[in-house]
C-alpha cells in the first residue's frame, strides 16, 4: 500500500519508517509492505500513485531465480519467474497469491511456480495473461482452478495435479499460508493445475547442426 507521496526539499533528508510521512530529496513515494518493512522510492521524476492506492508486485520478479522461496500476497505483472532454474540442490520457489499478466513463467528451466489467484485486485480478469510457460523446459508450475489452453504457450501440457503432485505442492502452500496469514486449507480446496514442458529441449530443431 502506498502511505505517502510527497515532494520535498533538496536539503530534506530525514526518514521515520515509523511514520505516514517520510523527508527525503524531491519526490517521495513509500510503499508499507506490512510488519514494519517499508520501501522508499526517492528522485521520482513524476508520481502516478495517490495515499493508501494498493500496488501489485511489478515485472519480472524472479528473474534468474537459483534457490531460496519468494512468497507475493497480491498480483504481479508481466514475465514474472522468466528464466527460473534449479541449480543442484538449490530449487527456486515463487508463490504469487494474487492474478499474473502475461508471460508466466517463461523460458523457465527449473524451480516452481504457484499461480493462486485469490488476492486479486480485479475479480473479472483471468487468473494470467496469455503466454503461460511459453518457451519453458524445464520445472513445474502448479495454477490454482484451470486455465484455457490458448493463455499456456505451445511447448507445455495441462493437466489436472495428481496426488504425487499435491505431495510436493501442499507444503508449500502450508508454508506460504503460514507466511501471509492465510488459511491452508481453504487454498487447496480447490483443484490445482499443473503445466509443465512437453520438452526438456524444444528449440533444438531450430538449431542447425554442426
Amino acid at each position: 500500500m502506498i502511505v505517502a507521496t510527497t515532494t520535498l526539499r533538496a536539503d530534506e533528508v530525514r526518514y521515520d519508517r515509523t511514520a505516514s510521512v517520510a523527508t527525503a530529496r524531491g519526490n517521495v513515494v513509500i510503499v508499507d509492505h506490512g510488519e514494519g518493512y517499508h520501501t522508499l522510492f526517492a528522485h521520482l521524476g513524476s508520481m502516478r500513485t495517490a495515499m493508501g492506492e494498493e500496488v501489485d508486485a511489478g515485472d519480472v520478479l524472479g528473474y534468474g531465480m537459483r534457490g531460496g522461496r519468494v512468497y507475493i500476497k497480491g498480483d504481479v505483472g508481466y514475465r514474472v519467474g522468466i528464466h527460473m532454474k534449479a541449480y543442484e540442490k538449490l530449487v527456486p520457489i515463487l508463490v504469487c497469491g494474487g492474478k499474473a499478466r502475461d508471460f508466466f513463467g517463461e523460458y523457465m528451466a527449473g524451480g516452481m511456480l504457484v499461480l493462486l489467484g485469490m488476492n486479486a485486485r480485479d475479480a473479472a480478469q483471468p487468473i494470467a495473461g496469455g503466454f503461460l510457460g511459453a518457451g519453458m523446459h524445464g520445472g513445474v508450475m502448479y495454477v490454482r482452478g484451470t486455465v484455457e489452453p490458448w493463455q499456456c504457450g505451445a511447448e507445455v501440457g495441462i493437466t489436472e495435479a495428481s496426488e504425487e503432485d499435491m505431495a510436493e505442492l501442499r507444503p508449500v502452500i502450508e508454508d506460504y499460508a503460514q507466511a501471509m496469514g492465510m488459511d491452508a486449507a481453504e487454498i487447496l480446496s480447490v483443484p490445482f493445475t499443473r503445466i509443465a514442458p512437453m520438452s526438456h529441449r524444444p528449440y533444438a530443431k531450430l538449431y542447425a547442426s554442426m
